[in-house]
């Protein structure tokens, strides 16, 4: 559900850039006021973990797939301040870096992905991780196409029904790993207390399971053009896609190469900066 440059007017970018911002900034200011040692490490932790799974798009219907978002993951984890600076971390790092959403509408895919998709689960979270999930990434696809009619990329009439048959499966299929996701990791910190005690354990955990989740999900996982992508084909409007400025590692490829140990490499470059995007912007009066 990244959003390139090119669907979304520039104006609308600069503005969703400012407001953004904002969010990000009462956020950080929120988070540290109560930020724990052991809190920092595991947000940090969790934006390496969703950026490695945000890499791994899964199969739905007609020649779609979809990829895990986390908004819902990392909002039942910590709360949805903090779960915002864990998503607008991996979604940073995924623009300047790989070229994965338009630089200039980074502002667009984190209020979409990581405000809208972290507070749709926050609200809904009486209904269940499940209903929570579902709710995130469909309020997330709205916006989206929200912002894509505004700019008269295409009639809102037109993107708003397609964009929600989209990603009505993916919705499900992010809820079905969230369901997972959450009590396994809760039970993984509670019977290991010492697992993120330090940076670099904390690091080397991260490492350790997003190799493993890159080496054995990358070969197989699914090469069909996204919700988003797949809506644009659909409509006629993906021809509008541009790319302002030339990305280190675009395409999650690795000096060059892209083969699944290129890719594999290029992917653990990417958790190390989200974990430490993440760690920088929780740094506060840190409690013990």
């Amino acid at each position: 559900m990244h959003t390139p440059d090119g669907f979304i007017t520039s104006w609308v970018c600069v503005a969703m850039i400012l407001f953004s911002l904002g969010f990000l900034a009462r956020a950080v200011a929120v988070v540290r006021k109560s930020m724990t040692k052991k809190k920092m490490l595991e947000m940090s932790a969790a934006a390496s973990v969703i950026f490695a799974l945000q890499m791994l798009n899964f199969p739905v219907t007609n020649g779609t797939s979809g990829h895990f978002i986390g908004a819902a993951f990392s909002a039942f984890l910590f709360g949805p301040e903090a779960a915002l600076i864990v998503l607008a971390s991996v979604i940073v790092v995924q623009s300047l870096v790989y070229g994965d959403g338009g630089i200039l509408a980074i502002g667009v895919n984190t209020f979409n992905m990581a405000v809208v998709g972290v507070y749709a689960a926050h609200y809904a979270r009486k209904a269940g991780i499940f209903a929570g999930s579902v709710a995130s990434v469909i309020a997330s696809a709205l916006s989206a196409a929200f912002f894509i009619g505004i700019s008269g990329t295409i009639k809102l009439s037109l993107v708003v029904p397609a964009m929600l048959k989209a990603h009505i499966p993916i919705a499900l299929g992010e809820a079905l790993i969230t369901v997972a996701a959450v009590p396994l990791w809760n039970a993984l910190m509670k019977s290991n207390p010492d697992l993120l005690s330090s940076a670099k354990k904390a690091v080397l955990f991260s490492l350790a399971l997003c190799s493993f989740l890159l080496i054995v999900f990358v070969p197989v996982a699914s090469s069909s053009p996204d919700g988003l992508e797949s809506v644009a084909m659909q409509l006629g409007f993906f021809e509008k896609a541009v790319s302002i400025s030339p990305s280190p590692l675009a395409g999650y490829t690795f000096m060059g190469a892209a083969s699944t140990i290129a890719v594999v490499a290029s992917g653990l470059v990417g958790v190390l900066l989200s974990f430490g995007l993440s760690y920088s912007m929780s740094i506060g009066r840190v409690k013990q």
